[in-house]
């Protein structure tokens, strides 16, 4: 009968890793870093053009020249303060039922493309007054 020696356990240096799987390493970290850093959401993306759309009933009530009557503009909000805004309105935290109705109307998608009307317009403006 003969015995069977067991073959020696192979060890692994990890500080010896081939080149290309450190670098396929560095590389996975680097994307999902970006892409864990500012995920997109309705948010963080709007269509201009669709915003403009939907801001023509803004408008209506929220020009500059209706702040004398208690309505607010609404141009040059931040983003962060237009959006906090909106949901508080649509969740009824604020309180105006015209408000209130409006934005329970809105989508993220539509309130996404609202913000990114604004913005466009607020931009535009800026580099129009220099």
């Amino acid at each position: 009968m003969r015995l069977r020696t067991p073959k020696p356990k192979r060890q692994t240096d990890l500080t010896a890793a081939p080149a290309p799987i450190l670098m396929s390493c560095l590389v996975l970290i680097c994307c999902l870093g970006t892409a864990c850093a500012e995920p997109e959401t309705p948010e963080t993306t709007g269509d201009v053009e669709f915003g403009a759309y939907l801001a023509s009933t803004c408008a209506s009530c929220h020009s500059n020249s209706a702040a004398s009557s208690g309505i607010p503009p609404i141009a040059g909000l931040k983003r962060s303060d237009f959006i906090n805004a909106l949901k508080a309105y649509k969740s009824g935290e604020r309180d105006n039922p015209t408000m209130q109705t409006i934005a329970a109307s809105l989508s993220d998608g539509d309130i996404a493309a609202l913000v990114a009307y604004f913005e466009f317009e607020r931009r535009n403006s800026k580099h129009n007054n220099r």
